[in-house]
């Protein structure tokens, strides 16, 4: 547990969103360690789920940021149009 944290410190640090998905993929990985013993099975499924709902928020599937999907999203059907 002790190293899960203490990367998720030094990581957060750099990068918010890189953290979140290291804890993530490190709580995944050491799930039989932590289940029972320390977090119960429902807790730790809707921890995962609140990491991974930050995620999408901080970032869409794509990696862009909500601002950046935005912007993708109105610039897609208006092409500059050239002028004769």
């Amino acid at each position: 547990m002790h190293t899960i944290w203490q990367n998720f410190y030094a990581k957060r640090e750099i990068n918010r969103s890189g953290a979140y998905r290291q804890l993530l993929a490190d709580l995944t990985r050491y799930a039989d360690n932590l289940v029972p013993f320390v977090i119960g099975l429902k807790d730790f499924v809707a921890l995962c789920m609140d990491i991974e709902e930050y995620l999408k928020g901080n970032a869409g599937e794509q990696g862009l940021s909500p601002l950046e999907e935005v912007r993708r999203f109105l610039c897609e059907d208006t092409e500059p149009e050239s002028v004769q």
